[in-house]
């Protein structure tokens, strides 16, 4: 079959075929006019070269392997293709928990719901102590900016401003970790003026509710901004979550 029929038969563009034949994906025989004529099997190699293209292995690699047809080869590029999938879903269900976090404090919000109890898996936290290596966090785009108050600290009136981000998993970075196991959260959403600093104050009214709900603290508490006025106007939509467990 011509380009155009090898086109229409696998839904890969007429130039794409081109590119895969010039990368020696496929090699079609010629008719004695000098056009190529596409066969059933290049086609097939053709789609199979994409497919694992879409898996990450690069077009050179592909055309490599299918030169070579070796099976061990074959399978040392899959796991290092399965291997880096796995990380890029890891880091899309990290941006989906934030997303997903974001989404029902701005229900909370709409709904005037002022707080409600959530699961959550093992996570780590960052804390800023070093600002060139903590920088480098922000290029994951998909971590939680939070200010930590430690349990131990809940009983002082003024708490430490210990700034941080809270990862699903490890990030290679020299900075110290702090681990968490699954468990709950007590989530408080709240309005709150730009300027007003977190102190025992403000908590004092929340720690109340959860023990009047039948919870205890039983770790740290994460507070984070969710939304803001540019002309520091209007007050705050934070975030506070508490580390807790059913009495």
């Amino acid at each position: 079959m011509n380009i155009k029929q090898a086109s229409e038969n696998t839904g890969i563009s007429r130039e794409m075929i081109r590119f895969y034949e010039k990368k020696g994906i496929i090699d079609p025989a010629r008719l004695g006019n000098g056009y190529r004529n596409y066969s059933f099997h290049d086609l097939l190699m053709l789609v199979m070269a994409r497919q694992y293209n879409c898996l990450g292995i690069e077009l050179n690699k592909v055309a490599e392997l299918f030169h070579e047809n070796d099976i061990e080869k074959f399978r040392g590029e899959l796991s290092g293709a399965v291997s880096q999938l796995q990380e890029e879903a890891d880091w899309l269900l990290q941006r989906l928990r934030y997303a997903r976090i974001l989404e029902l404090i701005f229900t909370m919000a709409s709904e005037g719901r002022e707080y409600c109890v959530i699961p959550h898996e093992q996570f780590c936290y960052y804390p800023r102590a070093d600002y060139r290596c903590f920088a480098s966090l922000y290029a994951y785009n998909s971590a939680t900016p939070v200010l930590r108050i430690q349990r131990d600290d809940l009983a002082q009136e003024v708490y430490p401003q210990e700034q941080g981000m809270l990862f699903i998993k490890p990030v290679n970075t020299e900075l110290p970790v702090y681990n968490y196991d699954e468990g709950e959260f007590f989530l408080f959403v709240r309005h709150d003026e730009p300027s007003e600093m977190i102190c025992r104050k403000t908590i004092e009214p929340m720690l109340e509710i959860i023990e009047k709900e039948g919870y205890e603290i039983n770790g740290d508490v994460f507070a984070f901004l969710v939304m803001g006025d540019t002309q520091d106007n209007k007050k705050d939509l934070t975030c506070f979550e508490f580390e807790v467990k059913k009495v």
